[in-house]
């Protein structure tokens, strides 16, 4: 399932379809939008190393790179391309816990799809994003 990042990504083109010109985040998401945007600039703030750590950028690091890739992004604006977005969106979300498939099974629509996955069809973005949020919000104990 992408990031909850490139969802937001994705259902800000849903109205106008706007160009990413830059991300920036954990090295799995900055890894992951650059398969599905090439043409974007990626700035990694941190990579983890386990289920509850992360090796971290300095800030100082950070944030003189989000400047480099912010100028050589707008110099760029010509190649710069809307995250692509097809009617209907399908996600599917793993979770950590048979428990939590479980619970997001009470949603209509959601399928089963193993014993810690489930997978949901949206009419559209709008839609999908929404559902989204509320699964990542209810489905954190």
């Amino acid at each position: 399932m992408p990031s909850c990042r490139s969802t937001s990504a994705a259902k800000a083109g849903t109205f106008k379809p706007l160009p990413v010109i830059l991300a920036s985040g954990d090295k799995t998401f900055t890894e992951e939008i650059k398969k599905l945007i090439p043409a974007v600039r990626t700035v990694t703030t941190r990579e983890a190393i386990g289920s509850s750590a992360a090796r971290l950028l300095h800030p100082d690091v950070v944030k003189k790179e989000r400047q480099t890739q912010i100028k050589a992004a707008l110099k760029d604006l010509k190649n710069a391309k809307p995250l692509p977005v097809q009617n209907p969106i399908e996600f599917v979300l793993k979770v950590d816990a048979p428990t939590r498939a479980d619970v997001a099974m009470g949603i209509p629509g959601m399928k089963r799809v193993d014993g810690c996955t489930v997978a949901y069809q949206a009419k559209d973005m709008d839609e999908a994003y929404k559902l989204i949020r509320v699964i990542y919000k209810y489905l954190q104990w």
